[in-house]
Formats: structure tokens, C-alpha cells, sequence
């Protein structure tokens, strides 16, 4: 082979190896990202919820609630005053004007559920049920939420939680139905 044929068929390799290596890309890229897509946790909704194989990432509890949960601190008491300002005197009012939403979170055989209050009225934040389940929002209002997680044939039973605010936090009451 002469030396200008053994160039341009090196050109054509190098085209030929970059074209592929940009489409290789940009479907491991578009992939990736339907899959972090995927991961999001389930939001409050009404109805049917499919499992999915991720585990969220929890919060460190520092109560025991009932049933086989935890539930996680709120990190703010209503009735706290407002930090002072700049000068040392108080900025005027104390938390409790406008009650800030607290979260808790329930994890138990079924799977996680966060509720956030506000006041007496309980809001779902989001249910993620464990593999093997399936979570059912139910229609409550808005002084109850529950969630029941309901499990697969290997898993022999369905999970309730049911929460509900006290004293301005969400608590857990737990249920377990074997079948």
C-alpha cells in the first residue's frame, strides 16, 4: 500500500471509531438519566403506587414510635423566640406567628413514610414502599393520612400507617394484616 492510502484509511478509522464513541455516549447519557429520574421518591398522590428497587436515604431517629418505626425529630419548636437583631434587641415576635411544618418519618417491613404537619393537618410528604410492596394512599382528611403498604405473596400480609399531628409533630399508629 502507498503511504497516502494508508492515510486516509487511518482517517477513516478515526471517523469511523468517533462517530460510534458519540453515540455509545449519548444513550449511556440519556439512560442515566431516566434512571436518576426513576429514583426520585413517590410523592403524595391518591391511588396505587409501584415499588421500585431504590432505598431512600433516612433520617437518624432519635424516638421510638409504635409498631416497628421510627420517627425523626422536628428541628424547630413552635413558641422558640426569633433571633435578635443586629444591635441585640429581639427582632420582634417568636416562631409562633407563622408554625413552621414539621416532618417525620415511619419505616417499617412495607417500607418509609414521611408526613409533614402543619398545625393539626397532617400532608403527606411521601411513601416509598419496600421491594415485594405496593403503597395505597388512602382519600383521609386532612387530621389523618394513611398509607397501606400491601405486600406480595412472599410477604404474607399488608402493612397501615396511619398518621396523625400531636402536638403540632407527625405520629405513627401501625397495623399489621397477615393474610
Amino acid at each position: 500500500m502507498t503511504r497516502p492510502r494508508v492515510l486516509a484509511l487511518v482517517v477513516v478509522w478515526l471517523v469511523v471509531a468517533a462517530g460510534i464513541s458519540g453515540v455509545v455516549w449519548a444513550v449511556i447519557s440519556r439512560t442515566g438519566s431516566e434512571l436518576v429520574d426513576a429514583q426520585q421518591p413517590l410523592v403524595a398522590t391518591t391511588g396505587t403506587v409501584p415499588a421500585t428497587p431504590t432505598r431512600p436515604a433516612l433520617r437518624p431517629s432519635t424516638s421510638p414510635s409504635s409498631g416497628a418505626g421510627a420517627t425523626a425529630p422536628a428541628s424547630q419548636t413552635p413558641g422558640t423566640p426569633t433571633p435578635p437583631d443586629r444591635d441585640g434587641a429581639p427582632s420582634g415576635g417568636t416562631a409562633t406567628e407563622a408554625p413552621a411544618a414539621r416532618e417525620g418519618t415511619w419505616q417499617g417491613a412495607g417500607g418509609v413514610v414521611t408526613a409533614s404537619c402543619s398545625g393539626r393537618a397532617v400532608r403527606l410528604v411521601s411513601a416509598q414502599p419496600a421491594d415485594g410492596y405496593r403503597a395505597k394512599v388512602g382519600d383521609g382528611s386532612s387530621e389523618a393520612l394513611e398509607v397501606e403498604f400491601e405486600g406480595g405473596e412472599d410477604e404474607g400480609g399488608s402493612v397501615t400507617v396511619v398518621a396523625r399531628c400531636v402536638a403540632g409533630a407527625p405520629a405513627f399508629a401501625v397495623e399489621r394484616e397477615r393474610d
